[in-house]
């Protein structure tokens, strides 16, 4: 059987979502590994700050990064359905298209917060990284592993895609039905 117009296109464009999430690992991974060789072998394992101010014994950096990275899993969490209502409201108000082109738009609204969650999920792994570099704390490090880890889990598939698309159709049904 061959795969539809809308298919192929559903295949390029999560395709492109997985290149996104797989160059944004990288590109945390890479920046990783360089912040260990400059601490390690340039700073001889030693933070450039290694006694930062402390709240309740614990280091404020390590502290802030952890509410942070908390607060971007979390949005990272709650966004997929916040956006599949958002923009079901947004083709809900459109004048009616055909199923295609009723589908490519609830796709953009996925695609666009595939690449929010992605953001909001790198950030605080970048900052946990700099900090570390600063502090020399190896909490910072697991913060800045688990944020890379939620990244992987997140990376797109078509099976990911379907599912989010057919609740935004159901949804949009909903709404139709409705309003």
């Amino acid at each position: 059987m061959e795969p539809t117009d809308h298919e192929t296109f559903l295949q390029k464009v999560v395709r492109l979502q997985r290149l996104i999430f797989l160059a944004l690992i990288a590109g945390v991974c890479v920046f990783g590994t360089m912040m260990m060789v400059i601490h390690f072998a340039a700073r001889e394992g030693k933070g450039i700050m290694p006694d930062p101010p402390q709240v309740a014994g614990f280091p404020i950096l390590t502290l802030v990064v952890g509410v942070v990275a908390s607060g971007s899993l979390a949005a990272g969490t709650l966004l997929p359905n916040a956006t599949r209502r958002q923009i079901v409201r947004h083709v809900a108000g459109q004048p009616a298209q055909d199923a295609p082109a009723t589908r490519s738009a609830l796709l953009t609204g996925w695609q666009g917060g595939n690449l929010i969650r992605a953001g909001l999920l790198e950030g605080p792994a970048i900052l946990s990284l700099v900090l570390f570099l600063v502090t020399g704390d190896y909490a910072l490090l697991a913060i800045a592993g688990i944020m890379v880890a939620v990244l992987i889990a997140n990376v797109p598939s078509e099976a990911s895609a379907r599912r989010w698309l057919n609740a935004a159709e159901e949804e949009l049904e909903q709404v139709r039905r409705s309003g």
